[in-house]
């Protein structure tokens, strides 16, 4: 397993987490990571009940996200050694430039249930806003169930300037990164 992290970081439980970028080969990873959320998580994070969905699919999905090709977007993953399995994947994130766009990119994230409220959300999503400021994105775009108060809560923390439109129970939220945030919310590695 390649744990060679480019960030690392405690949690507020003092829980080591390693970060380092997607690759290529990370199928497995990303297939462990769906098969820790339960089914409302599934949901909130792919928009489509994904309650029992079949080994192919999960295996399509995860290989569709480790192979972002370098000009459209960029993903990382988080790591730490959990009882029974060192160096387990627990979470990611990425970001993929619209269509048509050079610096608009959509921004997804996802935790394993047991491993939430301990702040590897935020620290993934500060590290994505980092890297996509550095290549020049101005904006990151978020598609989020309207009942996904969590998401909505952590993206509503960050330091830049937030946006909403509610369009058929899916709340559209805008980031605009192209200035310096007023505070820093987000520490830097």
């Amino acid at each position: 397993m390649n744990c060679n992290p480019t960030h690392t970081f405690k949690t507020k439980t003092d829980l080591l987490i390693w970060i380092r970028p997607l690759l290529p080969n990370d199928i497995q990873n990303l297939v462990d990571i769906f098969k820790h959320l339960s089914p409302d998580s599934r949901y909130l994070r792919f928009h489509e009940a994904l309650t029992d969905p079949s080994p192919q699919l999960i295996q399509e999905r995860a290989e569709e996200m480790a192979t972002i090709p370098a000009e459209k977007g960029k993903g990382w993953l988080a790591f730490a050694d959990l009882p029974g399995q060192s160096c387990a994947p627990i979470g990611g994130v990425r970001y993929v430039l619209l269509p048509g766009t050079t610096d608009v990119a959509e921004v997804a994230l996802t935790v394993r249930d047991d491993l939430q409220g301990h702040g590897i959300g935020r620290e993934l999503l500060g590290l994505v806003i980092k890297q996509a400021r550095a290549e020049g994105i101005r904006s990151l775009v978020a598609v989020v169930q309207a009942e996904n108060r969590a998401i909505l809560k952590l993206l509503s923390g960050t330091p830049y300037p937030i946006s909403r439109s509610l369009k058929s129970g899916e709340v559209y939220v805008e980031a605009d990164i192209s200035s310096e945030p007023p505070h820093q919310n987000h520490r830097d590695s």
